[in-house]
Protein backbone atom coordinates (compact mmCIF):
# COMPACT_ATOMS: atom_id res chain seq x y z
CA UNK A 1 0.00 0.00 0.00
CA UNK A 2 3.09 2.55 0.81
CA UNK A 3 4.13 2.30 -2.60
CA UNK A 4 0.44 2.44 -4.43
CA UNK A 5 0.66 5.74 -2.28
CA UNK A 6 4.15 7.23 -2.65
CA UNK A 7 3.76 6.30 -6.40
CA UNK A 8 -0.01 7.84 -6.46
CA UNK A 9 1.67 11.00 -5.44
CA UNK A 10 4.47 11.22 -7.39
CA UNK A 11 3.19 9.40 -10.64
CA UNK A 12 3.52 12.44 -12.79
CA UNK A 13 7.07 13.84 -11.28
CA UNK A 14 8.95 13.11 -15.03
CA UNK A 15 6.31 15.50 -16.75
CA UNK A 16 7.77 17.75 -19.52
CA UNK A 17 5.37 19.80 -21.37
CA UNK A 18 7.15 20.98 -24.79
CA UNK A 19 6.94 24.24 -26.21
CA UNK A 20 3.44 22.46 -28.01
CA UNK A 21 2.35 21.16 -24.95
CA UNK A 22 2.76 17.71 -26.35
CA UNK A 23 3.47 15.31 -23.22
CA UNK A 24 5.55 12.01 -24.41
CA UNK A 25 3.79 9.58 -21.61
CA UNK A 26 6.76 6.85 -22.04
CA UNK A 27 9.87 9.78 -21.65
CA UNK A 28 8.04 10.99 -18.53
CA UNK A 29 7.39 7.72 -17.24
CA UNK A 30 11.16 6.37 -17.26
CA UNK A 31 12.30 10.54 -16.50
CA UNK A 32 10.26 10.06 -13.12
CA UNK A 33 11.42 6.52 -12.53
CA UNK A 34 15.10 7.77 -12.66
CA UNK A 35 14.22 10.80 -10.58
CA UNK A 36 12.05 8.57 -7.78
CA UNK A 37 14.87 5.62 -7.60
CA UNK A 38 17.71 8.27 -6.76
CA UNK A 39 16.17 7.86 -3.18
CA UNK A 40 16.27 5.18 -1.21
CA UNK A 41 13.01 5.13 0.65
CA UNK A 42 11.56 5.99 -2.78
CA UNK A 43 13.12 3.27 -4.80
CA UNK A 44 10.45 0.89 -4.62
CA UNK A 45 7.84 3.10 -5.81
CA UNK A 46 10.01 3.99 -8.67
CA UNK A 47 9.05 0.47 -10.86
CA UNK A 48 5.16 1.41 -10.04
CA UNK A 49 5.62 5.25 -11.69
CA UNK A 50 8.36 3.87 -14.41
CA UNK A 51 5.13 1.53 -15.84
CA UNK A 52 1.69 3.27 -14.72
CA UNK A 53 1.17 3.92 -18.50
CA UNK A 54 1.45 0.72 -19.69
CA UNK A 55 -1.94 -0.53 -21.09
CA UNK A 56 -3.40 -3.86 -19.98
CA UNK A 57 -2.77 -5.16 -22.89
CA UNK A 58 0.99 -4.83 -22.91
CA UNK A 59 1.71 -6.55 -19.91
CA UNK A 60 3.29 -10.13 -19.82
CA UNK A 61 2.01 -12.15 -17.06
CA UNK A 62 -0.46 -11.93 -14.71
CA UNK A 63 -2.17 -8.75 -12.66
CA UNK A 64 -1.58 -10.71 -9.63
CA UNK A 65 1.68 -9.71 -9.45
CA UNK A 66 2.77 -6.43 -7.52
CA UNK A 67 4.35 -4.09 -10.17
CA UNK A 68 1.48 -4.88 -12.56
CA UNK A 69 -1.47 -4.65 -10.37
CA UNK A 70 -0.11 -1.35 -8.51
CA UNK A 71 0.84 0.52 -11.60
CA UNK A 72 -2.79 -0.48 -13.25
CA UNK A 73 -4.26 0.89 -10.00
CA UNK A 74 -2.28 4.09 -10.96
CA UNK A 75 -3.58 4.17 -14.17
CA UNK A 76 -7.40 3.60 -13.43
CA UNK A 77 -6.62 6.24 -10.60
CA UNK A 78 -5.18 8.98 -13.12
CA UNK A 79 -7.91 8.33 -15.58
CA UNK A 80 -10.72 8.47 -13.14
CA UNK A 81 -9.41 12.12 -11.71
CA UNK A 82 -9.48 13.47 -15.27
CA UNK A 83 -12.53 12.34 -16.10
CA UNK A 84 -13.78 14.17 -12.83
CA UNK A 85 -15.03 17.69 -13.43
CA UNK A 86 -14.78 19.68 -9.82
CA UNK A 87 -17.34 22.27 -10.78
CA UNK A 88 -20.31 19.44 -11.14
CA UNK A 89 -21.83 17.66 -8.87
CA UNK A 90 -19.54 14.68 -8.19
CA UNK A 91 -22.90 12.26 -8.57
CA UNK A 92 -24.33 13.57 -12.02
CA UNK A 93 -20.65 12.40 -13.33
CA UNK A 94 -20.46 8.64 -11.90
CA UNK A 95 -22.64 6.60 -14.51
CA UNK A 96 -19.84 7.90 -16.83
CA UNK A 97 -16.92 7.67 -15.65
CA UNK A 98 -18.19 3.79 -15.10
CA UNK A 99 -19.13 3.45 -18.75
CA UNK A 100 -15.64 4.75 -19.78
CA UNK A 101 -13.85 2.36 -17.29
CA UNK A 102 -15.64 -0.14 -18.75
CA UNK A 103 -15.27 0.70 -22.74
CA UNK A 104 -11.12 0.79 -21.46
CA UNK A 105 -11.61 -2.75 -19.50
CA UNK A 106 -9.43 -5.75 -21.35
CA UNK A 107 -7.19 -3.20 -23.68
CA UNK A 108 -5.55 -0.59 -21.49
CA UNK A 109 -7.14 -1.49 -17.84
CA UNK A 110 -7.59 -5.30 -16.39
CA UNK A 111 -10.74 -6.03 -15.46
CA UNK A 112 -9.70 -7.47 -12.52
CA UNK A 113 -9.01 -3.20 -11.13
CA UNK A 114 -11.96 -2.86 -12.53
CA UNK A 115 -13.95 -4.82 -10.94
CA UNK A 116 -11.96 -3.97 -8.01
CA UNK A 117 -13.09 -0.26 -8.38
CA UNK A 118 -16.89 -0.58 -8.89
CA UNK A 119 -16.96 -2.74 -5.81
CA UNK A 120 -15.31 0.04 -3.69
CA UNK A 121 -17.05 2.89 -5.41
CA UNK A 122 -20.89 1.51 -5.38
CA UNK A 123 -21.50 3.42 -2.47
CA UNK A 124 -22.04 7.07 -2.78
CA UNK A 125 -20.31 7.83 0.16
CA UNK A 126 -16.73 6.71 -1.78
CA UNK A 127 -17.28 9.23 -4.34
CA UNK A 128 -18.26 12.43 -1.85
CA UNK A 129 -14.76 11.52 0.12
CA UNK A 130 -13.19 11.47 -3.12
CA UNK A 131 -14.11 14.58 -4.17
CA UNK A 132 -14.21 16.40 -0.50
CA UNK A 133 -12.00 19.42 0.33
CA UNK A 134 -10.55 17.65 3.22
CA UNK A 135 -9.17 14.32 1.37
CA UNK A 136 -5.52 16.00 1.59
CA UNK A 137 -5.64 16.40 5.48
CA UNK A 138 -7.45 13.07 5.85
CA UNK A 139 -4.63 11.05 3.76
CA UNK A 140 -1.86 13.69 5.64
CA UNK A 141 -3.03 12.69 8.85
CA UNK A 142 -4.55 9.27 8.39
CA UNK A 143 -2.88 7.43 5.39
CA UNK A 144 -0.11 4.96 4.73
CA UNK A 145 2.82 7.29 5.62
CA UNK A 146 1.70 8.91 8.83
CA UNK A 147 3.97 7.98 10.72
CA UNK A 148 6.74 7.80 8.55
CA UNK A 149 9.83 8.91 10.36
CA UNK A 150 13.05 9.81 7.91
CA UNK A 151 16.54 10.64 9.07
CA UNK A 152 18.55 13.68 7.45
CA UNK A 153 20.25 11.95 5.12
CA UNK A 154 16.36 10.80 3.86
CA UNK A 155 15.70 14.12 4.16
CA UNK A 156 18.59 15.87 2.34
CA UNK A 157 18.21 13.23 -0.78
CA UNK A 158 14.53 14.50 -0.82
CA UNK A 159 15.67 18.57 -0.77
CA UNK A 160 17.69 16.83 -3.85
CA UNK A 161 14.95 15.26 -5.96
CA UNK A 162 13.27 18.64 -5.26
CA UNK A 163 15.94 20.69 -7.06
CA UNK A 164 15.97 18.61 -9.37
CA UNK A 165 12.34 18.63 -10.64
CA UNK A 166 12.51 22.33 -10.22
CA UNK A 167 15.03 23.04 -12.67
CA UNK A 168 13.87 19.93 -14.76
CA UNK A 169 10.47 22.05 -15.14
CA UNK A 170 11.36 25.47 -16.26
CA UNK A 171 14.33 26.52 -18.82
CA UNK A 172 14.23 29.47 -16.65
CA UNK A 173 15.12 27.38 -13.24
CA UNK A 174 17.36 24.96 -14.55
CA UNK A 175 20.51 27.18 -13.11
CA UNK A 176 18.80 28.79 -10.50
CA UNK A 177 18.54 26.19 -7.62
Amino acid sequence: IENIFIASLLHDIGKKIDSDENIDYELQCIRGEMLVQKIPMLKDASKIIRYHFLDWKDWKGSIDKPLTISSQIILLANFVDMMISRDRYILHQVDNIWQELFRLEDGILSSKVVEGFKKISIQEEFWFDLTSYRLYSILLHDGPLKKKDIDLDELSNMGELFKYVVDFKSKYTTTHT
